[in-house]
């Protein structure tokens, strides 16, 4: 066909949500943000100088990196410790102090043996609270905040609000950890500034990695061009990935451990395999850091990823994978084995909620051991 025969096919497909869609997808996350809200858009053609592949790839993973500049942008923005804190505090204690921002309240401490007086955010109270589960010993407290003025007509508001406070701050800090986990999940369901949540952001940022090495081993005819089509219809797709499904395909997680009950799923991490009817297909593992691995037998790709972890030259790599308690007491990477179990579900979504869950549980051990240290850590 002709260039201009061409160019008029591709301006049909962009009149369909579906196909324009396909056209899009191996541009960045920022750019088809920008095209979607272009109604009327038109094309044309710009000669490659010098290898086509070798532009491609430049341009794919530039448009990789744009993605990756998008996620550190988000990640930027995460709020510190203090910050989820003073969040939960303020969810907490809104119905009984409507309007007022528990940031500015203080606590004077008075310990009368001392006659020691010290001032604290309500934060920190909690955070003390959280780390000794009692009050010191001798120790007063007095709670303040300037947009709280006494009101003459309660004149009770004044005790109720210091007993407020007080029983507050005891339940706040016996429920942290889920205080705090709770905020981490509202920032990830928050929407970012590309428009959709963060947690759809950074999945569909995983799924273009994921799309741009499926198309790289294609292109070395590692997979063939069909298997190739029905993985991403399979994986890329909107629509839930169901466990009764008819594809020739089965989806699975990475599993690593020692025995049946403790093992830890890899983040991000995906083995791809074909039905036992299928002889002709590739089964692939997919990882983070090295992509797409194509191979007909899938207990050579688990022989292959085991010997990776277990390397001395890699562990650490690895590591990046599981959260901290994972890395260090639940299983041991010298003696580790690799298993698969079936994936349910929109499939980068639920990675990403894998990779979010890895990061409560580095949260909730950070607590742990900073009140092992008796906040000294």
């Amino acid at each position: 066909d002709s260039v201009a025969s061409v160019k008029s096919t591709m301006s049909t497909w962009l009149e369909v949500s579906e196909q324009r869609e396909a056209l899009f997808r191996y541009l960045s996350l920022s750019q088809r943000a920008a095209l979607s809200t272009n109604e009327t858009l038109t094309l044309t053609t710009v000669s490659v100088a010098g290898a086509v592949f070798e532009e491609q790839q430049r341009a794919l993973q530039n448009n990789l990196r744009n993605n990756a500049q998008g996620m550190l942008e988000e990640l930027y923005s995460a709020p510190s410790l203090t910050s989820m804190l003073e969040q939960a505090i303020n969810t907490a204690l809104a119905a009984h102090f409507p309007g007022l921002n528990q940031r500015d309240t203080r606590v004077s401490c008075h310990i009368a043996e001392t006659s020691q007086t010290t001032t604290r955010s309500l934060s920190e109270i909690v955070l003390a609270y959280f780390v000794d589960n009692s009050w010191p010993a001798g120790e007063t407290r007095q709670y303040s905040n300037l947009g709280r003025a006494p009101d003459p007509q309660q004149s009770n508001r004044a005790a109720d609000d210091q007993l407020h406070w007080e029983r507050s701050v005891q339940t706040l800090a016996q429920g942290l950890m889920e205080q705090i986990k709770t905020q981490l999940s509202l920032f990830w369901q928050a929407a970012g500034r590309a428009g959709p949540s963060r947690l759809d952001y950074f999945a569909a940022a995983m799924s273009d990695r994921f799309r741009v090495s499926l198309l790289d081993q294609q292109q070395q005819a590692n997979i063939s061009t069909d298997q190739s089509l029905e993985i991403q219809t399979r994986l890329l797709t909107s629509d839930a990935l169901s466990s009764d499904s008819a594809s020739a395909l089965r989806v699975e997680k990475v599993l690593l451990g020692e025995s049946d009950v403790s093992f830890v799923e890899l983040a991000g991490a995906l083995m791809i395999r074909p039905i036992e009817s299928e002889t002709d297909a590739q089964a692939i593992l997919y990882t983070p850091s090295e992509g797409v691995l194509a191979d007909p037998d899938v207990e050579e790709l688990k022989t292959r990823l085991q010997e990776r972890v277990n390397s001395p030259k890699q562990p650490d790599d690895w590591k990046n994978y599981l959260s901290r308690p994972q890395r260090y007491f639940d299983i041991s990477f010298s003696t580790s084995t690799v298993i698969t179990s079936p994936l349910t579900g929109a499939v980068f979504p639920g990675l990403m909620r894998t990779v979010i869950e890895k990061q409560a549980q580095n949260l909730e051990y950070g607590l742990e051991m900073y009140r092992q240290s008796k906040g000294t850590m």
